[in-house]
């Protein structure tokens, strides 16, 4: 009788849900999606298009609507792992397979990211003075160090010559780290690479290019010059990060700086997303719709409501292109030009459902960036502030609240800057502890004076300096904005210098951050009491970094680095000047606070379970030994003694120990290996091993 009636409440509860399932939608799309890039071999079209056309049928031909809710629920399934599929298969291009240069080059510009150090260069249609490449990549990106004259005058559309060395996108540091290789393919890079000596600007005789290309480079060209009027006006770091909120160009920015705001917690405001495109919109909704006010004529005539909503569509849409059209950007245009869309159709925009439709349709055109930070904080952080300002709202109206003062409406802005900060901020520290491995300590504090002043002073005077700079005007509002840029770097240095302000953990397992998105998707996306099932795995999947281990050895995929853990603290590497990002990269993703140090080659002093000569390490564990060996006339040695080896040359003899041996051709195969030992034995972890056999994957022996 009890399974009876716990039935009953299921239904009941499930049946009272039927406006929020459609919210669900974009959902099952990105579940088909991370089963997608989750598998360990490129599946067949078949396995995706076959089972869509099934549901879709059944969805059409079906008269029961137990059958038709999950077959719309496994269409929306199937429907994300075909998109991802077709697009990976859209983007295909040609990778370089090792590294080659110095050699000469020629391509035409498409992309160009200043810096203070130099700039960043995307080419296409590259031709090589070589045959040693087979296969040309489409596109590549070139790093240039310096600016000298002739890289600074560059735009997108001029063909340059060069000398460069390239090699193919670089894969990650260590297994589960971020994917350079995974990223690249998406843009349609097929090698990174760095300029040798000065750039030549030739004369280009080729023919027009589509209309698209053009309106592409016309775009990048006036991104660039904008950033680059900014920044002569305002050299300092105010008129850096003027450039960025403007044009999206970070180049310019400091690399202090850009610490300062992430151990203060307000380099979001770097993102542009739905403050600034919000912003944009409202200003010019508010100001049109005042214009027409104050002229009766024109105000008794027409509606300037949609007169107002029918400008400030353009007006979001042009800043967000003059942004980059990130994906947080593409998110915030999206639902706000669904709400302004409302207003022209007199329909009230459910927020929750343009969150949904921005969703589903980022994820259907570029379902890549659902492993991407960018996507999951974005809709992380606007999904938890529309279910809580749902609550809140209901809760008023349930209390017939009264209309405040003045001063209660200003009590109740701040109240509203310190409420939004802290769900945003609970709804984003899990992917940024995830991908970043980095919490700010006093971010609460940094954005209750970073945000108001960004939205009341920094992009108003942006919206103006904008509109003024065709006309040569834009001086005047350029320095009171970046005057409100100083202020909000100035409170932001203080912040983060104090103690403690940034915290570094471990990056948890992703099993937790899979856990903590659907308990997060659960709690806010019903709304009756049963979402409060979620709380407990919510609470499990917060307690990731717990869960996290730091592997015992990592060798590099080039053999150029081994870290052996020292203590739990810190590790003990090879050498210091070889492979220093891998070295950071594996410091931060493992939490460790301590910074490397370099075994000692002593025989006679041991570090700990570590102890090391010229030929390689020995490292104790438990009652065992695992040989770290580096040169070859040791091996037979090792082989006899150890019951593992770890090799940074080819071992070609007979030698099985317990555990197993990993030399070169490991590494070259696999990539980095991360080994942690346990009861068991070791557990041993490698980048290709964990990443399959998939498209954007180089594997050496293919």
């Amino acid at each position: 009788m009890g399974i009876v009636t716990a039935f009953e409440n299921i239904k009941s509860a499930w049946l009272a849900e039927r406006p929020q399932w459609a919210l669900w939608l974009p959902v099952g799309i990105g579940a088909g999606i991370a089963v997608y890039f989750a598998l360990p071999a490129e599946p067949s079209p078949y396995l995706g298009w076959g089972p869509l056309v099934f549901c879709l049928l059944v969805l059409v031909r079906s008269k029961s609507d137990a059958f038709r809710l999950l077959a719309a629920g496994l269409l929306s399934i199937t429907l994300g792992f075909s998109a991802a599929g077709w697009r990976t298969a859209s983007v295909a291009a040609p990778v370089l397979e090792k590294r080659v240069g110095p050699l000469h080059l020629t391509g035409t510009v498409e992309k160009i990211d200043f810096s203070a150090s130099g700039a960043r260069i995307v080419l296409s249609a590259p031709v090589f003075n070589t045959s040693r490449i087979r296969n040309p990549p489409e596109n590549i990106r070139l790093s240039v160090k310096g600016g000298s004259e002739s890289t600074r005058s560059l735009l997108p559309g001029d063909r340059i010559g060069a000398a460069a060395i390239l090699r193919p996108p670089p894969p990650p540091t260590m297994p589960g780290a971020f994917d350079f290789q995974r990223r690249a393919y998406f843009l349609g890079l097929g090698a990174y690479g760095f300029v040798l000596g000065d750039i030549e600007t030739l004369e280009s005789h080729a023919r027009a290019p589509p209309m698209s290309v053009r309106a592409r480079r016309g775009i990048e060209t006036a991104r660039l010059k904008i950033s680059a009027r900014v920044h002569a006006q305002h050299k300092g770091e105010a008129g850096a990060v003027a450039a960025a909120l403007l044009t999206g160009h970070r180049g310019y920015i400091d690399e202090r700086v850009l610490r300062v705001m992430r151990d203060a917690g307000i380099a979001h405001l770097l993102a542009i997303s739905g403050l600034h495109i919000g912003l944009v919109a409202g200003l010019i909704y508010a100001a049109v719709r005042l214009g027409c006010a104050a002229i009766p004529r024109i105000g008794l005539r027409v509606n300037g409501k949609k007169i107002a909503a029918a400008l400030a569509i353009p007006a979001a849409l042009g800043y967000a292109v003059l942004a980059g059209f990130t994906v947080p950007t593409e998110r915030a245009f999206l639902m706000t030009g669904l709400m302004l869309s409302g207003v022209l159709l007199d329909r009230r925009a459910l927020s929750m459902r343009s969150v949904a439709w921005a969703a589903a349709v980022i994820l259907l055109c570029r379902p890549e960036s659902l492993v991407g930070p960018g996507f999951q904080m974005s809709f992380a952080a606007v999904t938890a502030l529309i279910a809580a300002y749902s609550v809140i709202s209901d809760r008023r109206r349930r209390g017939n609240t009264p209309t405040p003062g003045l001063a209660g409406k200003f009590r109740r802005y701040l109240t509203g800057v310190i409420a939004t900060t802290v769900i945003a901020s609970a709804a984003t520290a899990p992917f940024a502890i995830y991908h970043f491995q980095h919490a700010a300590a006093f971010g609460l504090i940094a954005n209750a004076v970073a945000v108001p002043l960004a939205a009341l002073w920094v992009m108003p005077a942006g919206i103006v300096t904008l509109s003024a700079m065709p006309f040569g005007l834009e001086a005047v509002p350029l320095s009171i904005m970046c005057v409100g840029i100083e202020m909000i770097l100035a409170s932001a240095g203080y912040l983060a210098d104090l103690p403690g302000a940034a915290v570094d953990v471990a990056a948890p397992p992703v099993w937790c951050l899979g856990l903590i998105t659907i308990a997060g998707l659960w709690l806010a996306l019903w709304r009756g009491r049963w979402r409060l099932l979620a709380v407990p795995m919510l609470i499990v999947g917060v307690m990731g970094p717990l869960f996290a281990t730091a592997p015992d050895i990592i060798i590099d995929g080039d053999a150029r680095l081994i870290a052996v853990l020292h203590h739990d603290a810190a590790y003990l590497t090879s050498n210091a000047r070889r492979a220093r990002f891998e070295a950071e990269d594996w410091r931060q993703r493992t939490g460790l606070t301590a910074n490397s140090a370099v075994w000692l080659a002593d025989a006679e002093s041991a570090q700990g379970r570590l102890r090391c000569d010229a030929h390689g390490c020995t490292v104790v564990v438990g009652h065992e030994f695992v040989a770290i060996s580096t040169d070859a006339a040791t091996l037979a040695d090792d082989c006899r003694k150890s019951r593992m080896i770890v090799a940074t040359v080819p071992v070609r003899r007979d030698c099985s120990p317990p555990w197993g041996v990993i030399d070169r051709f490991d590494l070259w195969r696999y990539g980095t290996h991360a080994i942690t030992f346990t009861d068991a034995g070791p557990v041993v972890r490698t980048v290709n091993g964990e990443r399959g056999r998939r498209p954007w994957v180089n594997w050496p022996d293919d």
